[in-house]
């Protein structure tokens, strides 16, 4: 099947242009002019040039593929502008499906955000795919932003088209190119993390993930969303893996949750005062652990066969990454 990655360049949807390779698939991957290739170099790719915001470079990406897989979804820059970075969401999520449609691709596989579950329900100790996200409970441009993109789906999905979402948890692994979730094991390593905030979280490796989205491809159902996720644990417990497979000391300080949410608010409007200083999105994942829970994948398990390798594994796998390509040096 020829299908077309949007985000092909970044750490997840790399790891979707490689399974899909590796299942057979003709993968083409949209990139821009100035995006590095790492997460992709030495793939049987073809690369199309354009940018999202470009619809007639998007266009022509999209014609001739069978299936389109979003994983370039708008990121908000920061916390602070709630409304502007639900409107840039939706408008660019709606370009991405009308281009789709435009282009007569089959099916849409988009990679939404576990931040669209909302609080467990009806007793339940586990969240699922049931649970919603309630608009503006959270204040936070990240949560906002990936609700409305989510919502944008499901229109489509009114209006006819084949729309797949798939609800990653917190993603590890191998070829975290920006780097993303891998900010704290670089941290870890270099001593920058004295402190952590506790809670509840579900780490992903980003190859189970990437598998999951091949099997949406195939098996997932129009209109459903997908929990993919793998381990159900705490902060702390992933924190000290990670300190052990790095070989450090693990943070021991505690920090209250609202207190760092007051110093990374502090320091995004400080920042903003710095030209071209790109912000850490240290506000969102404090969020994601103050509102983090626990979470059901049965749905992906049964309908994507989606399984989960050790999460030992999977931080060493990201480890090893890291030294391979310079992040971290070999002796760390």
């Amino acid at each position: 099947m020829h299908v077309l990655v949007l985000g092909a360049t970044g750490f997840i949807g790399g790891q979707i242009a490689r399974a899909l390779v590796e299942r057979g698939h003709t993968v083409r991957a949209l990139r821009r002019a100035t995006s590095s290739t790492l997460a992709i170099d030495g793939l049987p790719v073809e690369l199309a040039q354009g940018d999202l915001r470009d619809r007639s470079s998007l266009l022509a990406a999209m014609r001739g593929v069978e299936v389109v897989f979003h994983a370039a979804a708008y990121y908000p820059p920061n916390s602070l502008t709630p409304r502007l970075s639900m409107r840039i969401a939706a408008a660019g999520m709606r370009a991405v499906l009308e281009t789709a449609r435009a282009a007569g691709v089959g099916r849409v596989v988009y990679t939404s955000s576990l931040s669209t579950i909302g609080l467990a329900s009806g007793g339940r100790a586990l969240a699922d795919e049931r649970d919603a996200y309630l608009p503006g409970s959270v204040a936070d441009a990240y949560f906002e932003a990936k609700w409305v993109m989510e919502a944008e789906a499901y229109r489509a999905v009114a209006g006819g088209q084949d729309v797949v979402v798939i609800c990653p948890t917190v993603v590890f692994g191998p070829g975290d190119v920006k780097p993303t979730s891998g900010v704290a094991l670089l941290g870890l390593a270099r001593g920058l993390i004295p402190a952590y905030v506790d809670g509840k979280i579900n780490i992903v490796d980003v190859r189970d993930l990437a598998q999951a989205h091949v099997a949406a491809l195939e098996r997932g159902r129009s209109g459903e969303r997908y929990i993919v996720g793998g381990h159900n644990t705490r902060v702390i417990e992933v924190m000290r893996l990670g300190a052990r497979i790095l070989g450090v000391a693990p943070p021991r300080l505690r920090v209250p949750a609202s207190v760092a949410l007051l110093a990374a608010k502090v320091g995004e409007v400080a920042t903003l005062a710095i030209p071209n200083r790109p912000l850490l999105p240290f506000s969102e994942a404090i969020e994601m652990i103050r509102h983090g829970q626990h979470y059901d994948t049965g749905k992906a398990q049964r309908e994507l066969s989606l399984a989960a390798r050790p999460l030992e594994d999977t931080l060493r796998d990201a480890v090893a990454w890291f030294r391979e390509h310079g992040y971290l040096k070999r002796e760390t």
